[in-house]
């Protein structure tokens, strides 16, 4: 079992020595996370362009009769923007 000392460094409840417990120099996850966040974002614009591009598409070629609203791409597309803004924002 580790003892502690007087300048020993504590995590949470572990019983880690000091010299494991250290912060780390830089942060790679987060500049990982922002690669994943920026991934996200375009993939969610890019499905949001598709679900307007199917249903620009459509009303041009039928105008004033039946035309396709592609609104799943649209709202998935958007959630998936507001999910890598988010990520974003948080990491």
């Amino acid at each position: 079992m580790y003892a502690p000392t007087a300048n020993a460094v504590h995590a949470d409840s572990s019983h880690v020595g000091p010299e494991l417990v250290a912060a780390p120099a830089a942060y790679p996850m987060k500049s990982l996370l922002r690669v994943a966040a920026a991934k996200q974002i375009w993939s969610g614009f890019l499905l949001f362009l598709v679900g307007v591009a199917i249903t620009g598409i459509t009303m041009a070629i039928a105008p004033g009769g039946f035309f396709i609203v592609s609104y799943g791409p649209i709202v998935f597309g958007i959630a998936r923007m507001v999910g890598g803004i988010w990520k974003l924002i948080t990491c």
